[in-house]
């Protein structure tokens, strides 16, 4: 039995062992043997594909939202046939405050897969184009270069087609509108070059089998935009003449080309030189037909002569202004002398000139006590305003005054001011208490002939900026008609003096003439500074303003 046992034990050993080897064998023939390359789909990728739009519209790559295609997914194979050293860079896009080293969502290709070891790319998009080939969006960041897209096409076994290299140049704050239709895709890029905005378009053909070809390349017409001067519009004609629409006044018109020679036309004995002007209707629209070609129309001629000049090279210095608004609507910058005439001036020598100064009573401290402005109508009607303070950013508090006005006789003038905001004045009648009127702006200086008013805001948050208003009156009732804006630290490039002392006694305003005033600036070249000097402007209205007003 024992024998018995001892060759049970000794047959069992062996079998361990020959298992054992065998095993090993095995193993050692796994190990040797080359492994079968299995590549894999990219099926992944479709999750990333466009959902509504092939428009890709400057996208946010950076934003933690989203997520990245990890080239740590693809088989070696894949990668080598994805390697960036060939890749076709169709675009850049910098990131102002990008940040390299800490870019740790981008994978960092090693030398293996790209010639710069300093390059970390990802795929953003599969996109569905043809069957015959495949298109990869790539996104990719440089050290020491910047961030740019890429855009190759592959066959569908991942052997890159390159055929065409088209390689944009490194721009600055640029951005990229891509869009991909049938066998074609287009490129829009605009950036800034010295404070201008540029935009050009390239078109490419991609063929059955994928390569790539240039077509065209085209530069937008540059928005040259001004207003429309006529009172009663302006008709807008097609390519033979036929009316296709109107402008309004002060619409906006974006022209594109002008005919060469001036026409004179009359209009009521008067001639208005000017050109025959091709515009574009829609510019927004004639960008995005750029980039997505339709068969719509957007096109009409007009006589330039009727639209405001934008572009007079005005050279005197008190015609800087930054920007105005007619009956509450912003108009582009026009030559200010189609208005007013302008001038800097000595005050002392107009002295002799002026036929009215203000006549105004700051009778606040006659009415109010403990913050509190209280008023008494001869009815015995009461009217109480009580300063308050607003509990958000800054912690604003309005404040009211009480004046008394030749200019608004039997009135009493309630102004109040606060920061953030423009000074509001309330016309009460003295006899009964009801509300005449509301102004807002400065304070509303009455012309010679009360046909307007002229107001300047100083501004409280920043002392620079000031705010002239002329108002026209109609009905006794102040009707908002004009806001010019100014920013003073403009004029520290101005050749003009504007150190007169500043005397805080005088008028900000003084009327020459009922078409012409006086107004004093302060001269505060910084936001937060307060300044003892000054400067003075004259200003004269034309007849083109006074039909502004009318309008």
């Amino acid at each position: 039995m024992r024998n018995l046992d001892i060759k049970m034990m000794r047959f069992l050993l062996f079998l361990l062992v020959l298992l054992v080897g065998f095993s090993c064998k095995e193993e050692n023939e796994n190990t040797n043997k080359p492994i079968a390359e299995k590549v894999k789909t990219v099926d992944f990728l479709n999750s990333y594909e466009l959902k509504t739009s092939p428009l890709i519209d400057t996208i946010s790559f950076l934003q933690p939202k989203n997520k990245y295609n990890d080239f740590e997914g693809l088989e070696f194979s894949q990668k080598l046939a994805l390697q960036l050293d060939t890749i076709i860079s169709i675009t850049k896009r910098g990131f102002r405050f990008y940040d390299y080293d800490k870019s740790h969502h981008l994978y960092h290709l090693s030398k293996e897969y790209a010639l710069d070891k300093h390059l970390k790319t990802k795929i953003i998009h599969n996109l569905s184009v043809s069957k015959n080939y495949k298109t990869l969006l790539f996104y990719s960041v440089q050290a020491n270069v910047g961030s740019f897209f890429s855009v190759i096409n592959y066959t569908n076994d991942y052997k890159s087609i390159l055929d065409v290299k088209v390689v944009y140049p490194y721009k600055t704050n640029s951005e990229t509108v891509f869009y991909f239709y049938d066998s074609n895709f287009n490129i829009k890029s605009y950036y800034y070059d010295d404070g201008v905005m540029k935009t050009t378009y390239d078109y490419f053909l991609m063929d059955e089998n994928g390569k790539i070809s240039f077509k065209e390349k085209k530069s937008a017409v540059r928005e040259h935009t001004r207003s429309v001067k006529a009172s009663s519009g302006l008709i807008v004609r097609d390519s033979i003449g036929n009316q296709i629409g109107k402008l309004n006044f002060l619409d906006k018109v974006t022209i594109e080309k002008s005919s060469e020679n001036d026409t004179i036309i009359y209009d009521q004995g008067q001639p208005i030189k000017g050109k025959k002007a091709k515009i574009i209707l829609d510019y927004q629209a004639y960008l995005k037909h750029l980039l997505i070609p339709t068969e719509s129309y957007n096109h009409g001629y007009i006589f330039d002569g009727y639209l405001f000049d934008s572009y007079c090279g005005q050279t005197n210095f008190a015609y800087k202004n930054s920007g105005f608004s007619i009956k509450g609507k912003e108009v582009l910058p026009i030559c200010m002398d189609d208005l007013f005439e302008i001038n800097v001036v000595d005050i002392s020598k107009y002295k002799n000139n002026i036929i009215k100064t203000p006549k105004i009573q700051d009778i606040t401290k006659d009415y109010k006590q403990d913050n509190t402005l209280k008023i008494i109508a001869d009815n015995g009607e009461k009217l109480v305003y009580k300063d308050t303070t607003y509990h958000s950013e800054y912690s604003p508090t309005k404040t009211f005054s009480l004046y008394q006005d030749q200019d608004f006789p039997n009135t009493f003038l309630v102004g109040s001011s606060m920061v953030f905001s423009y000074p509001n004045f309330i016309f009460i009648n003295k006899e009964n208490g009801s509300i005449n009127d509301v102004y807002e702006g400065g304070y509303p200086y009455v012309s010679p002939n009360k046909d307007y008013v002229v107001s300047i805001d100083y501004d409280l948050e920043c002392l620079s900026q000031r705010t002239v208003f002329i108002d026209r009156i109609k009905n006794d009732k102040i009707e908002k008609s004009f806001m010019l804006f100014y920013d003073l630290e403009d004029y520290l490039e101005s050749d003009f003096d504007t150190s007169q002392f500043l005397n805080k006694t005088e008028e900000e305003i003084y009327w020459i003439s009922n078409k012409e005033f006086i107004i004093k600036f302060m001269s505060n070249s910084d936001c937060y500074e307060s300044s003892d000097h000054c400067f003075y402007l004259k200003y004269k209205l034309k007849d083109s303003f006074y039909n502004i007003l009318e309008i």
